[in-house]
């Protein structure tokens, strides 16, 4: 493998894969790159032509074909998330208030302004992830998943668009896919921060608990009403309890 050591030699090799699309093999030249970004990612917060490369990149693979694909998405929107956790973090602690993501960056201070910039781009492909659509798209889910976990580890310093929560309840509606897990992961870091999770999301997510096969589905949309305080933790076993009955008949319940 390759050992990178300039974010610019990951991107270009990126950018070359996209355009000469590998065939389906075990090991795909863009997989493999996925596991180097871990090396060159951190080049990217403090870098603003960094950024705006990275997500013209990212933009690009999702329209692309051949094989690689998912492992490149998930494994950089993995170190991504991290870096967006760091960089929220570093933002919180030097003053820095909550504000809408339509946020002028010229007003925030110099030394603050690349890490708040990358976390700004970072939400906004984020919330552009949830509105992306493609004929028969295999990591539709995947990506909407990674995008509300973005927004949810920056919403220390960015208040998301009323489309996100639009796009969660959506999500729960439906119940089925691999963006729950990030819909629940959303909620429980957004309603955390408002005080309370509203009625008409607490039935959404107990009418969720109520039909999902998935044990750890269920707990995760408990314990966001748990975290919020809607629920004790006693109650949020009893529900536990109805979910096993429903769901473990002929193993020693219902």
């Amino acid at each position: 493998m390759k050992q990178y050591r300039k974010f610019e030699s990951w991107l270009a090799d990126v950018d070359k894969c996209l355009d000469h699309p590998a065939p389906a093999v075990d090991d795909s030249p863009l997989g493999v790159l996925a596991y180097s970004f871990y090396r060159v990612g951190d080049q990217v917060p403090q870098d603003i032509e960094r950024v705006q490369k990275l997500i013209a990149v990212l933009k690009k693979l999702r329209e692309a074909k051949g094989s690689g694909r998912g492992v490149f998405e998930r494994r950089v929107m993995e170190n991504l998330i991290y870096l967006a956790v760091t960089a929220c973090g570093d933002l919180r602690r030097s003053g820095l208030k909550r504000m809408p993501l339509s946020a002028d960056p010229d007003t925030i201070p110099a030394e603050q302004r690349p890490p708040f910039v990358f976390l700004q781009e970072l939400c906004r492909y984020a919330v552009d992830c949830l509105a992306f659509s493609r004929p028969r798209d295999s990591l539709a889910g995947q990506r909407r998943s990674a995008a509300l976990e973005t927004l949810a580890s920056s919403l220390d310093i960015f208040e998301p668009p009323d489309s996100v929560l639009d796009t969660v309840r959506d999500i729960l509606k439906k119940g089925r896919g691999n963006d729950v897990r990030g819909a629940l992961v959303f909620c429980e870091a957004y309603y955390e921060r408002s005080g309370g999770v509203p009625e008409e999301m607490e039935k959404l997510l107990l009418r969720f608990v109520g039909k999902t096969d998935s044990r750890g589905l269920a707990a995760g949309a408990l314990n966001v009403l748990v975290e919020s305080g809607n629920i004790s933790e006693f109650e949020a076993l009893d529900y536990i309890d109805d979910w096993k009955q429903r769901n473990y008949k002929g193993f020693g319940y219902g």
